[in-house]
């Protein structure tokens, strides 16, 4: 026959030891969630910046060809003094609009990303559940 004193002591250890385990389990699941994450983002990041910086250099180019074409279509009507400033005037009003748009919805759209690290959440509740079901 078992001594009952050292069977509870036995039980708090092996819950303990579980506890202690699962901590650390945890812990491990949360850095590979974030790492993942992470590593997700950071290439989403990555070639969006080599996806602007070619669109950069395209709208360079297209906005001096849109320019000069509308200088050209302004100066029958104007002076050409009048029509080398008002024609970037004019392209500054409509690309910086859709500028401001376009980056305004992208902020947007990443406030609302999350980076919550969902499995981890979920062995966590079960790990609590769990816990308290051992400890009953």
């Amino acid at each position: 026959m078992s001594n009952p004193i050292q069977e509870s002591i036995a039980l708090v250890r092996e819950i303990a030891e579980d506890g202690r385990r699962l901590v650390v389990q945890e812990i491990a699941l949360a850095k590979a969630e974030a790492s993942e994450k992470l590593s997700v983002v950071g290439r989403h990041a990555f070639i969006l910046c080599i996806g602007l910086a070619l669109g950069i250099a395209a709208l360079v180019v297209l906005l001096s060809s849109i320019n000069r074409g509308l200088t050209v279509a302004l100066e029958p009507a104007l002076s050409l003094e009048i029509a080398v400033w008002l024609a970037p005037l004019i392209l500054f009003a409509v690309f910086g609009t859709a500028s401001y748009l376009v980056v305004r919805r992208s902020l947007y759209n990443l406030r609302n990303d999350t980076l919550t690290l969902e499995k981890t959440q979920q062995t966590l509740k079960e790990n609590k559940r769990w816990i308290q079901h051992k400890s009953a």
